[in-house]
């Protein structure tokens, strides 16, 4: 079907609400402001636990990464997300729904070739760029600090 381009333009533009594009955006602020609030509330609480500030940070994460992992596995992260937009998708929680996600796509293959075998398919790129420009970060602050 061919549509002419000042037809396609109009058709643009009736559908672009600015009233939903700023409501989406509240969304996303105010529920990504709510999970970090929930992620400092987790180093305060392992934190009061014993914990010092730095083990705190990281299991406040390795919680977080489970939580989300769990959720996506039920299909609840999805529901979430369709409500909160990308305040959710964005932080590392996002990363685990991403990973999650993939597997869960595949569970009908069996547990090798299906979930485990998936895992990474979406999240591996991260994972894999990551890695290597850490690598190079520390390399060049190794050479700095050489001179």
């Amino acid at each position: 079907m061919y549509i002419e381009k000042k037809k396609y333009q109009k058709l643009i533009k009736t559908s672009l609400d600015k009233k939903q594009m700023w409501l989406n955006t509240l969304k996303a602020f105010f529920s990504g402001g709510l999970l970090c609030l929930f992620g400092e509330l987790l180093v305060l609480l392992y934190q009061k636990m014993g914990f010092v500030e730095n083990t705190s940070k990281t299991l406040m994460t390795i919680t977080i990464i489970l939580i989300a992992g769990i959720l996506s596995a039920f299909g609840i992260y999805d529901k979430i997300g369709q409500v909160c937009k990308a305040g959710v998708l964005v932080p590392i929680s996002g990363f685990a729904n991403g990973a999650i996600s993939a597997s869960m796509e595949h569970k009908s293959e069996g547990f090798l070739l299906g979930l485990s075998a998936n895992v990474f398919k979406l999240v591996g790129a991260v994972i894999v760029l990551g890695v290597f420009f850490g690598f190079a970060v520390g390399f060049v602050k190794y050479l700095w600090s050489l001179i």
